[in-house]
């Protein structure tokens, strides 16, 4: 997981990015577009109201 934190430090909310995954000793290639991190305020608010936050997490969208 080091290794996607420090990819995410050089992109920002929207930007586009192709990684490849190897799995079992496969190779599997995946388009990620980078969302918003929440705001952990904003989460703290929802998780107290019974609401699950929205969005796609703090990595954002992918798609395969």
């Amino acid at each position: 997981m080091t290794d996607l934190s420090a990819a995410k430090k050089s992109y920002t909310a929207g930007d586009t990015a192709r990684f490849t995954v190897v799995r079992g000793g496969q190779s599997l290639q995946i388009t990620v577009t980078w969302g918003a991190e929440p705001d952990p305020a904003a989460s703290a608010s929802q998780n107290a109201q019974g609401q699950a936050p929205g969005g796609y997490g703090p990595y954002g969208a992918c798609s395969a």
